[in-house]
């Protein structure tokens, strides 16, 4: 008996969290009403800090600079009859110019970027944010008493977490 999930469909994205004064920089879907991590997935012959270095380019103009391993986010879903599986390998990042900028401009029209204040993502995006499990992500990173200066390229430490939608409904 044979107990393999064939999964065709299997995506690796790397993803950067970007702070300012305790917010995070998410991405907005416009078309899907739906907020992510900004980064993207990895082309051919590409790591996951030159995924994040060109999707930030391409997406923001923005040149960053790649910091800690945070952990890695792993989602199951399934659509149109078709099973998904995607590891969202997610990073801090840092921009390389002095100050990070109030608004972040978006170069594709499909997209915006904000700032979210931290708190707030926590009581009140769940349900626009995706994928969903990141709020589980970030409480594991960024728990006030856990975690680091605000735009600080070295890390002194950092913690590694991993979750997987496996076994819920929803992305």
């Amino acid at each position: 008996m044979n107990n393999h999930i064939v999964i065709k469909h299997i995506v690796i994205k790397a993803r950067g969290v970007l702070k300012r004064k305790g917010k995070i920089l998410f991405c907005y879907n416009k078309a899907q009403d739906f907020f992510f991590l900004p980064g993207g997935t990895l082309e051919k012959n590409e790591d996951a800090t030159m995924c994040l270095q060109r999707e930030f380019q391409e997406e923001c103009q923005l040149g960053i600079s790649v910091g800690a391993f945070l952990g890695c986010l792993e989602c199951h879903w399934q659509e149109d009859h078709k099973r998904y599986q995607e590891f969202n390998m997610v990073f801090n990042v840092y921009i390389q110019q002095k100050d990070i900028p109030e608004q972040i401009l978006s170069a594709e029209s499909h997209i915006s970027f904000t700032f979210l204040p931290y708190e707030s993502v926590l009581r009140e995006g769940r349900n626009k944010i995706l994928p969903t499990k990141i709020f589980e992500f970030l409480n594991a990173n960024f728990s006030p008493s856990k975690y680091i200066i605000e735009n600080q390229i070295s890390t002194v430490w950092a913690i590694t977490w991993w979750t997987s939608t496996l076994f819920c409904h929803s992305v």
